[in-house]
């Protein structure tokens, strides 16, 4: 008999093998869905939102941090 221990344990085993970046994902994937019921917009357009204002976030902190290289090609690869 499957216990809803066992469902528990299965889950936080799938959530520790998640790599950051998979992690960061879902996350997003999450927040664009919470976004949809309180804007009405499809969870992909909030999706899209979330990119370029996480883009942003990121080349700012980037200046900021003074490698202004990786800003400039990170914004060349966003343009293409």
């Amino acid at each position: 008999m499957i216990t809803p221990g066992d469902i528990r344990r299965e889950h936080e085993e799938a959530l520790a093998s998640l790599t950051p970046e998979q992690c960061r994902g879902l996350g997003r994937l999450e927040r664009a869905r919470q976004l949809s019921h309180f804007n009405g917009r499809a969870p992909r357009e909030n999706l899209q939102a979330l990119f370029e204002q996480e883009a942003r976030s990121r080349n700012e902190a980037l200046r900021r941090a003074g490698d202004a290289s990786e800003v400039v090609e990170t914004e060349a690869r966003a343009a293409a």
